[in-house]
């Protein structure tokens, strides 16, 4: 959606578009994929009220512009739902 790099995620800028992306995943790992603001706050280095706010900000950018996570792909392509880290981790967010 926002065409930024892996690595962006990861940073602590406040541009825009890389804040919206960061906030955006910060809404589906934690609201979609269940993983908790604490350990998304760990991994991201940022605070966990930092991690709140993002999903927050990430929920109404979801919703104003009707993006949604394909879950229903995510639970067709593996035998059993996927555990949220082991999802993170192959599509290399986490390791």
């Amino acid at each position: 959606i926002y065409k930024i790099e892996k690595e962006d995620l990861f940073s602590r800028s406040r541009q825009k578009v890389k804040s919206d992306a960061r906030a955006l995943f910060c809404f589906w790992a934690h609201r979609e994929l269940g993983l908790a603001q604490r350990e998304l706050a760990r991994r991201l280095g940022m605070t966990q009220p930092g991690v709140g706010y993002a999903v927050i900000k990430g929920e109404a950018i979801s919703k104003s512009n009707n993006y949604r996570i394909k879950t229903e792909l995510l639970i067709f392509s593996y035998d059993r739902p996927p555990n949220p880290k082991e999802f993170l981790s192959e599509i290399g967010v986490i390791s």
